[in-house]
């Protein structure tokens, strides 16, 4: 699946037909786009990125501040507050898990050809699709959380965890994988699962037997934390089915993080650029009142999402995984 096919999580703030009628300022924003990825290789960070870079928790790597106290306590009805608190973490780890299940995508060849660089056998080219999937849904969750965050007098939180523990789940990093963390890749997202899957569950008294929310939100909240939220584990099935009788070997084909040379590094710089194009334009959408605003910024993340996935493909095919830079 394209990359940009799966930027519709957020399509039901505007259709393609709005994104038409917007299109005067989309092709501006697209010549920046494109001015972004020219400027990449100079250093240069283009005023349309510095413009966009100022809003909250955009792009800032986030980790888990839970302390031992905190987790002893983690019976205890929680409050509006504390539940509003943990949504908001759960949204960076959302945004991490995007990251994620697009990094394990590319390392297994994307949707290329064998020749190209792609999975070399049907099980691994499943699984690159499994992972395809994957990273929509989470786009979903994210989506979702930022909704009732807004809904709830919050701001949406396009930051990302660095880490997540839980009660039952030792701390676990949740940077993008590296080529050793590849190779244990079916234990690791496991793990990264229940342990999301966990901070849900926690949740759920607060939306059921002891709600701290009332009215529409509560209905809202409740999908998010019930129906939605503790689905993770569950979800990787198909990653599962299809790599358990594969060798790393037989599965892996971009694992590589550094560039060789200054052109491999120049195509690592413009992956980056427009990754960071996309967390500035979706952080504006999500703040815009005005449906036609917001309609132009979607417009302007799907441009720089179509960016993302071509520049992905030739790093893949040079056996490189993207870096998904913070800003």
């Amino acid at each position: 699946m394209p990359f940009v096919d799966i930027l519709h999580f957020s399509g039901d703030l505007v259709d393609r037909e709005t994104i038409h009628v917007t299109e005067p300022p989309i092709r501006e924003l697209s010549r920046q786009s494109i001015a972004v990825g020219a400027a990449s290789t100079s250093g240069r960070v283009p005023a349309c990125v510095n413009s966009l870079s100022s809003a909250p928790l955009l792009g800032q790597n986030v980790r888990d501040q839970r302390g031992a106290e905190e987790i002893g306590m983690a019976n205890k009805p929680l409050t509006r507050e504390q539940v509003l608190d943990d949504l908001e973490f759960l949204a960076t780890c959302e945004h991490a898990l995007v990251v994620e299940y697009l990094s394990v995508c590319c390392a297994l060849g994307h949707d290329l050809p064998a020749d190209e660089g792609g999975a070399w056998t049907e099980p691994a080219r499943e699984a690159a699709d499994a992972a395809s999937i994957l990273a929509q849904g989470e786009m979903f969750h994210l989506k979702g959380i930022n909704r009732g965050l807004i809904e709830a007098g919050r701001s949406a939180q396009l930051g990302r965890a660095a880490t997540i523990s839980t009660e039952t789940v030792a701390q676990i990093t949740l940077e993008p994988p590296s080529a050793a963390q590849l190779r244990h890749l079916l234990e690791r997202e496991a793990a990264i699962a229940a342990a999301v899957d966990e901070r849900y569950t926690r949740l759920a008294p607060a939306v059921t037997s002891d709600p701290v929310f009332e009215g529409v939100l509560l209905d809202a909240l409740r999908s998010i934390i019930i129906d939605s939220g503790p689905t993770h584990a569950a979800a990787l099935t198909a990653l599962h089915d299809s790599l358990r009788h594969l060798e790393p070997g037989d599965f892996l084909r971009a694992t590589r993080r550094e560039a060789a040379d200054t052109f491999e590094q120049r195509l690592l710089d413009v992956s980056d650029r427009n990754y960071r194009l996309i967390l500035s334009a979706l952080q504006e959408q999500f703040a815009q009142p005005d449906f036609f605003v917001a309609g132009t910024f979607r417009g302007f993340a799907v441009s720089a999402m179509d960016g993302l996935d071509e520049i992905n493909r030739v790093l893949v095919q040079r056996g490189l995984l993207p870096p998904f830079t913070l800003p």
